[in-house]
């Protein structure tokens, strides 16, 4: 199934050769991540009774018999089609207890094995809080010989959320929206986030009442910490309040956020303050947290479909993060030095280049976000007149920022449609708006739906080096 709903306007005549290949391989890319194949590698269940998980050949074996009730509960942009597999391969029956917490709108037709419940993202709202409070609600019937199975995926952290005691809500959610527009990295949006929250940073644990733990994260971190993947509900916090608290400074926030929200961050980086549980904490006995997914496993899936084909393909790894802008020029740099000069030991025609990304964007005014559409915006900027060079920037859950573009082409047609209509990048990349630019831009966005996985961000580009 073709997950590229416009393939055919971005096809027409006057596209380059690599686009089709492009807009498969990132069909090949989101497929390799979708959360139902991903749990079915991952787990096994032997006699009625053994759960097996395995994850980089680190097997874990858990007897079902051995636990009063189990609980299963999912959260995030992949929440219901991996709460529904792991149902699959279990069983709904035993189960005491089955939720899924997903994004408003991306389950219309709910599900006949787990209850399904609402939040929003990328903004935390009241949506959100009363979904948290179901759960943790659930959670009272857990005790310590109890199994409970948590499952995360990117988007959590907006979805499950509840704020610390004295925070109103719509402070917090202000406190969300300034945290979106900053321009922090994701590391430095975790470090503050944790310092207000009730349930991240490990904090989820304190609701499990001595219950076994397994916790099942698909990460869209480039990192692939477990911290750091929807702020770590159950996993020790590498981060301190004093981290956060430079963080604050640094961006700009202390006068955007409300008093009472700096003062509980201000305090948590006081000397001797631990406000998250560190891994020595007896908290984290009876806890396992295992990576089933990542954007590794995406960038890894293009390169191995292109070198089947007999094509020649650079995976240069999923560990960039920063300044969308940053990043954009640097990967632009690099495309463009391979098809003006060529790669030190290749003596081919045309190659393919992966990687994965979270790039940050600090957003001025009340624009929509996007940071694809911006690195989009900084590479057309800086391949204009650059030949043989398609690139695709695109997200893996089909939604940048607040827009539902998943993912942008540049290519010589959309840059010649750019020079055509007297477009300037620079000019959108300033007022950070560059979804009104790929708007004016036939051809330049791709559009998905949602795609009930996120693993961060990808680049796949094409190079054709033009023979003397």
């Amino acid at each position: 199934m073709d997950i590229v709903k416009n393939r055919g306007e971005l096809v027409e005549n006057g596209r380059s050769p690599g686009t089709g290949l492009l807009l498969d391989l990132y069909n090949i890319a989101i497929k390799r991540v979708q959360p139902e194949h991903l749990i079915k590698d991952n787990i096994t269940f032997e006699k009625g009774r053994i759960l097996k998980l395995g994850y980089n050949g680190k097997p874990l074996g858990l007897d079902f018999s051995m636990y009063e009730h189990k609980f299963e509960i999912a959260i995030g942009k992949a929440a219901l089609p991996m709460a529904e597999a792991l149902v699959g391969i279990v069983g709904k029956d035993r189960f005491a207890g089955r939720v899924a917490l997903v994004p408003k709108g991306s389950a219309p037709n709910g599900s006949n094995s787990v209850e399904v419940l609402e939040g929003t993202h990328p903004v935390f709202s009241e949506d959100s809080l009363k979904a948290t409070e179901r759960i943790l609600e659930l959670l009272k019937r857990v005790g310590p010989d109890d199994l409970v199975v948590l499952l995360v995926s990117g988007g959590a952290s907006a979805l499950f959320e509840k704020q610390a005691d004295g925070i109103g809500l719509d402070e917090h959610i202000n406190f969300y929206k300034e945290l979106l527009m900053c321009g922090a990295d994701i590391d430095q949006v975790n470090a503050i986030r944790k310092r207000t929250s009730l349930v991240k940073g490990g904090k989820l644990l304190h609701f499990m009442n001595g219950a076994t733990v397994v916790a099942l994260y698909l990460s869209d971190v480039p990192s692939d910490q477990i911290d750091m993947i929807a702020s770590g509900p159950t996993a020790p916090d590498s981060t301190n309040g004093k981290d956060a608290l430079k963080y604050v400074r640094d961006l700009g926030l202390s006068k955007r956020i409300a008093k009472n929200e700096l003062e509980m961050i201000k305090s948590s980086a006081k000397a001797h303050c631990l406000d998250t549980p560190r891994w020595n904490s007896p908290l984290f006995e009876g806890v396992t947290n295992i990576i089933v997914g990542s954007n590794r496993l995406a960038c890894e899936a293009v390169a191995a479909s292109v070198r089947a084909s007999g094509g020649t393909c650079y995976n240069i790894g999923s560990s960039y993060q920063g300044s969308a802008e940053d990043i954009a020029k640097n990967l632009a740099a690099f495309l463009k030095q391979i098809a003006t000069t060529g790669l030190s030991g290749f003596e081919g025609s045309d190659m393919t280049i992966v990687c994965g990304f979270e790039g940050s964007v600090k957003v001025k005014g009340n624009r929509p976000g996007g940071r694809i559409q911006h690195m989009g915006a900084v590479m057309a900027k800086a391949l204009n007149g650059v030949s043989g060079v398609t690139v695709l920037l695109g997200t893996t859950d089909g939604k940048d920022g607040t827009t539902d573009v998943a993912a942008v082409l540049i290519d010589e047609e959309v840059i010649k449609r750019m020079n055509m209509k007297r477009i300037d990048p620079a000019d959108y990349i300033k007022r950070t708006d560059t979804h009104a630019m790929f708007n004016k831009i036939p051809g330049s966005q791709v559009f998905t739906g949602p795609t009930s996985t996120n693993v961060s961000d990808l680049m796949i580009a094409r190079i054709v080096r033009r023979q003397a």
